[in-house]
């Protein structure tokens, strides 16, 4: 098995920015984020990078492969959309949305009052409140 070209230490939570920042560097994640930002983007296995892929056009080739090495799997490329802002002020976004959606649910405000003030789909709201009368709040 080919050993990996670069690893995360997986002692620490990181999200995906970081880890992306970690294998690239200041310098070319500032490039990647230029151009990926608020995309789906496909990463292929290393040794099926191509030199027009769009990787390593934005890139360069060494960059390019280290962060295919890293994001896919010994199988099979992968596709994975990349946030448009700082990933981890939209991860505390949800989670303070999420607590306050279901703060109003447990204080009795219904699904379409709660949708509509915090923007939320009426599904999302629905989640809510069934894990909260799964753990019996409400």
């Amino acid at each position: 098995m080919n050993k990996p070209l670069i690893s995360i230490p997986s002692d620490q939570p990181t999200n995906l920015l970081d880890d992306i920042e970690r294998v690239l560097g200041s310098d070319d994640f500032a490039k990647f984020m230029n151009a990926f930002a608020g995309q789906r983007v496909y990463f292929s296995r290393p040794e099926r990078l191509r030199p027009k892929s769009a990787l390593v056009l934005a890139l360069g080739w060494d960059a390019a492969r280290r962060l295919c090495a890293f994001v896919t799997t010994p199988d099979i490329g992968e596709h994975l959309s990349i946030p448009t802002d700082d990933y981890s002020s939209f991860v505390e976004d949800v989670r303070n949305r999420r607590a306050t959606g279901m703060q109003m649910l447990i204080d009795g405000a219904s699904t379409n009052e709660v949708a509509a003030r915090l923007n939320a789909c009426q599904r999302t709201v629905f989640r809510w409140r069934k894990k909260l009368r799964d753990r019996g709040k409400i």
